[in-house]
């Protein structure tokens, strides 16, 4: 049986097009673990402040940021920890602390005036500035958190960056859509300035 030389051809470049793009997504992957700073544009957010322990004010949140969703007709969106108030990772269970949560909305979100709210909860919107941000992926247990942190805060000083503002969490991947906890993944954001 005789294969032709264009089926060589197209075979050698088929070939060729899936060894770069396992590389590219080999090399993406080792870079989307390591920090980096970027511009946050300005964005209009649904924010909630709860106060309390971290641990359950985040359950309560989400359940807050589903039913609001429902309530405002957003699709399902990533729900943000802000703590303003520390910079530092704490595992003090039970602690008691101002933790703004929020997502990012359309602009066409509307008023929530008609939005069923419990009294001790603030909702509001609210307008980003244009910040800019040092992020990094942490991927493991929530204990090790801090392992992360003190890498970015690392990389903020060497790039002569300083911490000026808020400290955020976004969990991507958490205990209510992974097992296993070596596998979580929690996004770890600084506002910053430069130096």
């Amino acid at each position: 049986m005789k294969i032709g030389r264009s089926k060589i051809v197209t075979a050698f470049f088929v070939l060729l097009a899936m060894v770069i793009m396992i590389a590219y997504n080999a090399a993406i992957e080792i870079v989307r673990h390591e920090p980096f700073v970027y511009s946050s544009p300005r964005q209009k957010l649904l924010v909630a402040e709860l106060t309390g322990d971290p641990e359950t004010t985040l359950e309560s949140a989400g359940i807050l940021f589903h039913n609001l969703a429902r309530q405002l007709k957003l699709s399902p969106s990533y729900i943000t920890s802000r703590y303003p108030d520390r910079w530092q990772w704490q595992a003090d269970a039970g602690k008691e602390e101002l933790i703004l949560y929020h997502r990012v909305v359309p602009e066409t979100a509307m008023d929530l005036a008609n939005v069923t709210r419990d009294n001790s909860t603030n909702i509001y919107f609210k307008r980003s500035e244009e910040e800019r941000i040092a992020s990094i992926i942490h991927v493991g247990r929530y204990e090790e958190i801090p392992h992360s942190q003190r890498k970015l805060q690392q990389f903020i000083l060497d790039n002569g960056y300083l911490i000026d503002g808020y400290y955020e969490e976004t969990r991507i991947i958490a205990e209510f859509n992974e097992s296993d906890p070596d596998n979580y993944e929690t996004v770890l954001r600084y506002q910053v300035t430069r130096d």
